[in-house]
Parts: structure tokens; sequence; C-alpha cells
């Protein structure tokens, strides 16, 4: 499923690059936490109104939608 998105949006891309590396996942990763929001929710705008798709992938439990989207709402 993950290989199928646009790209990948995730907390720690070095947890989450393992992970996809294992699976042979190629797909675009970018880093997506409280320090970057503003600049990833830009880049994650650009691939949503492309008509793409963006996974969000949490290494701290399963993330609440407004947890890291405020920038997005």
């Amino acid at each position: 499923m993950l290989g199928e998105c646009t790209m990948i949006a995730a907390e720690d891309t070095r947890v989450t690059r393992r992970l996809l590396d294992h699976w042979g996942v190629t797909v675009r990763l970018i880093s997506l936490h409280e320090h970057n929001e503003a600049r990833a929710a830009a880049d994650v705008l650009d691939v949503l109104v492309a008509g793409g798709d963006v996974a969000l992938v949490s290494d701290a439990g399963t993330p609440r939608s407004e947890e890291h989207t405020s920038e997005l709402q």
C-alpha cells in the first residue's frame, strides 16, 4: 500500500526509511513534524492538488488527524 502512494510523510524519516528499504518501497519520503510543519505542509498540498496520494507514517503510535495537519486545515 505504501508503495502505491505518491509521497510518504513521516515523523522520523530515519526509522521509516529502514522500513521502506526493507520492503523495496522507493516512494518520495519527506519529514513532517512540529518543527517543519509549515514547509512540509506546502509539499503535501502540492502533491494532493496534483491528484496524488500522501501517506502519513508515525513512529510514536497512531497520530490524530489534527496533530500534524494544522497547517493543512
